[in-house]
C-alpha cells in the first residue's frame, strides 16, 4: 500500500456518492471514474492510478466490477479504524498557511473538539489558515480536497483519525463510518 491509494479510494467513494445523490458536475457522457479525469481530479498520473487500484483490489480494499473498481467501504474503515495511522503516521510541524485539516476542517467545525488549541493544516499557497503544518497522504491533496469538498471531509477525518489522542480519534472514527456508509 501507498498513501496515495488511500486518496484515490475515497475519490471513487465521493465519485460514487455525488453520482447516487445526483450532484456531481461532469459533462454529459463524461466518465468521472476514467483513469484520465481522476488524473486531473487529482494530480496522480494515470500509470499511478492503475497501479493503485491494482493494489487496492489485491489488498481487498477494493473490488473488480464490470468496467471500473468499486471500493469495499466496510474494508476501507476497519483498514482506517485500525491501520492508517501506523502504516501512515503525521507528526506536526511549523506553524504555516495552508489549508485546514483534521479538527479545523471548515465542514468538522463543532463536530470534532479537540483537546489541543493548535489547528492542523496542510501546506498550501492559496490556503487560508495559519496552524500546525501536517504532510498530507499525498502531495496533490490540497489541490484535490478543494475541487471536491465530500473528498476534502473523508481527508480530514483521516487527519483527525491520525492526529487524535484515543478519544478524539475514536469520535472521528465514528464520523468517517457514517458518512462513508451513508448513501
Amino acid at each position: 500500500m501507498k498513501s496515495q491509494d488511500i486518496v484515490i479510494l475515497l475519490k471513487l467513494v465521493s465519485l460514487e456518492d455525488q453520482i447516487r445523490q445526483g450532484c456531481l458536475d461532469e459533462p454529459p457522457g463524461s466518465d468521472p471514474f476514467a483513469l484520465r479525469n481522476l488524473e486531473g481530479a487529482l494530480g496522480i498520473s494515470k500509470t499511478e492510478i492503475g497501479a493503485s487500484l491494482r493494489r487496492s483490489i489485491t489488498a481487498t480494499l477494493a473490488i473488480k466490477l464490470k468496467d471500473r473498481p468499486k471500493v469495499n467501504r466496510r474494508n476501507l474503515t476497519k483498514f482506517v479504524q485500525h491501520g492508517l495511522k501506523y502504516v501512515f503516521p503525521v507528526k506536526p510541524g511549523a506553524p504555516q498557511r495552508g489549508v485546514a485539516t483534521g479538527f479545523a476542517a471548515p465542514m468538522l467545525k463543532g463536530q470534532l473538539v479537540s483537546s489541543s488549541a493548535d489547528i492542523y493544516v496542510w501546506p498550501h499557497a492559496e490556503g487560508n489558515q495559519r496552524g500546525l503544518a501536517i504532510t498530507p497522504l499525498f502531495k496533490s491533496v490540497p489541490e484535490a480536497a478543494l475541487k471536491d469538498e465530500k473528498l476534502y471531509e473523508f481527508l480530514a477525518l483521516i487527519d483527525a483519525i491520525r492526529l487524535g489522542n484515543q478519544r478524539e480519534a475514536n469520535l472521528a472514527q465514528d464520523l468517517f463510518e457514517v458518512r462513508i456508509n451513508r448513501s
